[in-house]
């Protein structure tokens, strides 16, 4: 049963597409801690997050699109940001947060 479990646990694992952090660049970390400290605007940020979906680090899955959309960032990303820029998180976390909130 448990060797069942990890089979399919690893089937689930390798069948989610995933960010690849990996290939983040230090700038783009850099970004995230001067906004999170409010060096920098919404817009550098974004710019950065941008970047990233530009260049096949973060995917973007097909969505629908809805009537309304959020033109503010959830004040979350802003403190996983700090998080990941002062390494209290790792890059796969920060990446996948952000592809998170671009899935939402």
């Amino acid at each position: 049963m448990l060797k069942t479990v990890t089979i399919l646990s690893l089937l689930i694992v390798v069948a989610i597409p995933s960010a690849f952090a990996a290939e983040v660049p230090d700038w783009i970390k850099n970004n995230a801690g001067w906004w999170a400290d409010g060096i920098i605007d919404d817009s550098s940020f974004v710019s950065g997050i941008e970047w990233l979906v530009s260049n096949g680090i973060i995917e973007v899955p097909a969505t629908a699109v809805s009537g309304t959309a959020e033109s503010t960032i959830p004040g979350w990303v802003k403190n996983t940001a700090g998080w990941w820029s002062g390494n209290q998180i790792s890059d796969d976390d920060f990446v996948n947060a952000i592809q998170h909130l671009i899935k939402v």
